[in-house]
């Protein structure tokens, strides 16, 4: 994670964190890579952002489709032997938007 990430501004002073929302962004944003097209997400599932996602931190974004085109699963955790989860959840879709 950059340092001067424009999403941090605001988020908080003095100990900077990613907000949940523009993660959950990052993992809508590839699951339209996967799929070919901007998914309409239905409904949030089991969301979770156990671990603060903060300057410095290297992450990895993973996003699965079920093979229906139904349902994704995602995650963002730690790129490093650490592997905490910063991000998690799955998405019910419902089609094109």
């Amino acid at each position: 994670m950059p340092e001067d990430l424009v999403f941090l501004e605001g988020h908080f002073a003095g100990f900077p964190v990613v907000p949940g929302v523009v993660q959950l962004g990052w993992a809508i944003g590839a699951a339209a890579a996967l799929l070919g097209h901007p998914p309409a997400v239905r409904c949030l599932e089991a969301l979770k952002f156990p671990t603060l996602l903060r300057p410095g931190d290297v992450v990895r974004l993973t996003v699965e489709s079920d093979g229906d085109g139904r349902r994704l699963r995602f995650e963002i955790r730690s790129a490093d032997a650490a592997e905490c989860i910063f991000a998690s959840g799955r998405c019910e879709l419902g089609g094109e938007t």
